[in-house]
Parts: C-alpha cells; sequence; structure tokens
C-alpha cells in the first residue's frame, strides 16, 4: 500500500504550527484524524478483503485545497479573512 507522500507531509507541517501557536489544535486533529483513518481502513481492506482502492479525484483535489490553505495560512494570505 503506498501512502501519498503529500499527505506524510501535512502532518509534520500542522504539527509544527500548532507547537509555534500559529495553528489551532482543532484543525491538527481533524487533519490527523482524517489520515489516520484512510490509512488504517486502507490496511484493514487490504489484509482482510486483498482489496487495494485507488485514490480517487475528489481525494485529490481535497488534498490538494488543503495544501493550499496551509500554504495561505503559513503565508498570511488575506483573500478569504473578514474585514
Amino acid at each position: 500500500m503506498q501512502i501519498k507522500k503529500l499527505n506524510l507531509t501535512l502532518f509534520p507541517v500542522l504539527t509544527i504550527l500548532y507547537f509555534k501557536n500559529s495553528a489551532p489544535l482543532w484543525i491538527v486533529i481533524i487533519i490527523i484524524v482524517r489520515d489516520l483513518t484512510i490509512i488504517l481502513f486502507g490496511i484493514f481492506l487490504a489484509g482482510n478483503y486483498k482489496l487495494v482502492t485507488p485514490s480517487n479525484f475528489l481525494g485529490k483535489v481535497t488534498v490538494d485545497i488543503m495544501s493550499i490553505m496551509m500554504i495561505g495560512y503559513i503565508f498570511n494570505v488575506e483573500i478569504l479573512q473578514r474585514r
């Protein structure tokens, strides 16, 4: 089973941002729970049913959007902030 490289970089970046008091804890928890759920469910399907599900277009778009949002958060992009 292949784990996306981008998912593996989201976790350390969010953890660093949290410990620098920059990212809220709830965002870190949601991303970690999401990624762990995907990984554990993939291991379960591969182990019990010999089924490996490929990532679909929606999953790729989701990771891309999360990455863009994180980059925007790191560089303090103010496009969507309230005025």
